[in-house]
């Protein structure tokens, strides 16, 4: 039975063609939450040299302002991890309504999201899921043999915990007898070629961003180091890091903003791989059941 599960070409292919087709109901809204949650982060960049600037008094470092500062950049990545949070899960209800063949409902999906017993599986499914795709240069996505389909299962059918059972079951099985493919190195190669090519994109992207960078100021740097007070070396933050650091111009801002949804679509694309496959596996599951109820109803006994 050929199709996403059977090969990592073919699941890859079917990943790229549902993500096109779809494209019109799901990355609009990534997009636009991508670029939000990038917003935090851009403006802190470009304004932390004004910070700075009041972060020394005239009677030594403000700590009341430096745990101002401390508790601001907590808050900024916390709003970008919820935004971020939200865009991938409203991209994968879409992405999981299309992958199924169903209408695409927001509301029913939100639905199942909330479910408890969803939550306990997903907690686990994304530490199991950051850990493959954070160390995939290493074969990382090699855990996604038996447990790479968790994710899916557990929304399509409630599961609960039971879901890595039922992961690990479709992942190994051999689609079509012994020797055949298995789903879960269709999954976790696909998964892998993915990572590689986000990879190629986002060094190409670090090039860009080098060259749209201001050059380090090294005549500034010498000044101020040669300016410091021995008596005050807190004034080193306010006289120093700044040209370490110089402040963005409007064009980087805008540019860190533009690369915002990069991150989200490496994820989706992931994602978008395990409910293909999750889905041919089980019809191949079914395709199997049905075919060895047929033999058994032929080979039983007539009366």
């Amino acid at each position: 039975m050929t199709g996403p599960a059977s090969s990592i070409l073919s699941a890859l292919s079917t990943t790229v063609r549902l993500l096109v087709s779809g494209a019109a109901v799901w990355l609009p809204t990534l997009l636009v939450l991508g670029f939000i949650g990038a917003v935090p982060g851009a403006a802190a960049e470009r304004f932390l040299p004004d910070v700075m600037r009041y972060l020394v008094s005239p009677y030594g470092l403000d700590v009341n302002l430096l745990f101002g500062v401390a508790m601001g950049a907590m808050i900024v990545v916390l709003l970008q991890l919820v935004v971020q949070l939200v865009a991938l899960v409203l991209a994968f209800i879409v992405i999981a309504d299309l992958a199924a063949g169903r209408a695409v409902d927001l509301r029913a999906g939100l639905r199942r999201t909330l479910a408890w017993r969803l939550q306990f599986s997903w907690l686990l499914s994304s530490v199991i899921f950051s850990t493959a795709t954070g160390l995939w240069f290493i074969g990382g996505c090699i855990i996604f043999l038996p447990y790479g389909l968790a994710i899916a299962d557990a929304y399509e059918t409630n599961s609960g915990l039971a879901a890595f059972g039922r992961s690990s079951r479709l992942g190994t099985v051999r689609l079509a007898g012994p020797g055949s493919a298995q789903p879960g190195w269709s999954l976790a190669g696909a998964s892998t070629v993915l990572m590689l090519a986000f990879f190629v994109v986002t060094g190409t992207l670090t090039v860009v961003n080098s060259l749209l960078s201001p050059s380090l100021d090294l005549d500034a740097l010498s000044t101020a180091v040669m300016g410091m007070d021995p008596g005050r070396p807190e004034r080193m933050l306010l006289d120093v890091l700044p040209t370490l650091i110089p402040r963005p111009t409007w064009l980087q801002t805008a540019w860190t903003v533009l690369q915002g949804p990069l991150p989200l679509l490496r994820e989706v694309a992931v994602l978008t791989v395990g409910l293909v496959v999750y889905h041919h596996a089980t019809a191949a599951e079914m395709e199997r059941r049905a075919a060895g109820d047929l033999v058994s109803g032929t080979d039983a006994p007539t009366g």
